[in-house]
């Protein structure tokens, strides 16, 4: 029952303590765990918050190609839509002329028998000839523009409604331009051959190219004869 001395120069185990380079490399063990582990949970933060701003990039790119895509959309409803009214203004714009070339009392020119011909006419297409035909002087271009003129004026397409009256107002300023031009490119009556009769026809001529808003030389002086005003 007697406890076993313990040798000499043996150190008590309930007293030994490690040596110095055990702790200190236990020391730099806990660092570097401490070190380590915040570095990943900031490697981690940074990576989740480069993962959602991914995320809102992309989601930003979807919105933004929709959008476009969306744009392209409209504009293509739109250029169809605008083209399908370009075509059902064509069609009731051929219509309209093909009932007024019908209910006119003569025909005197081509335009007047084919409505597509005066369709491109009204475009653009036709020049003073075209309109009045060829004539040798101003005597006989004035005549060919009064009888159409007197036809085609818009105060008798008014019971036909308003589009006949629009067409009627734009034929009635193309046979005014056409006129004006003839009457500069051929030469005029000399004065012993003038009759009252041309007076006459040059003041009707005058007097319709001033209702449809067209004026051209003459115009001056027929608005001072029917004022009174003294030259």
């Amino acid at each position: 029952g007697k406890a076993t001395a313990k040798p000499k120069g043996v150190p008590c185990r309930r007293h030994s303590r490690p040596p110095g380079c055990v702790v200190r490399a236990a020391a730099a063990v806990r660092i570097q765990a401490f070190y380590r582990g915040r570095l990943g949970r900031q490697l981690a933060t940074r990576r989740r918050q480069r993962m959602e701003q991914e995320k809102l990039e992309e989601e930003q790119q979807k919105r933004m190609e929709q959008k476009k895509q969306q744009a392209l959309e409209e504009a293509e409803r739109q250029k169809k839509m605008q083209k399908e009214n370009l075509l059902k203004e064509f069609r009731e714009r051929k219509c309209t002329l093909e009932e007024m070339c019908q209910g006119l009392p003569s025909h005197t020119r081509d335009w007047e028998e084919k409505p597509l011909m005066l369709l491109e006419m009204l475009d653009g297409v036709g020049c003073c000839e075209a309109w009045l035909g060829r004539h040798m002087d101003g005597r006989s271009a004035r005549k060919a523009y009064l009888a159409l003129a007197r036809k085609w004026h818009p105060d008798k397409w008014t019971v036909q409604g308003e589009r006949c009256v629009a067409i009627a107002t734009e034929v009635a300023k193309q046979l005014v331009r056409a006129y004006e031009q003839l009457c500069i490119d051929l030469p005029r009556a000399p004065a012993d051959n003038c009759a009252a009769e041309d007076d006459d026809e040059t003041r009707e001529c005058c007097e319709f190219a001033s209702w449809v808003g067209v004026s051209f030389h003459g115009m001056e002086e027929i608005w001072k004869e029917r004022r009174g005003v003294k030259r």
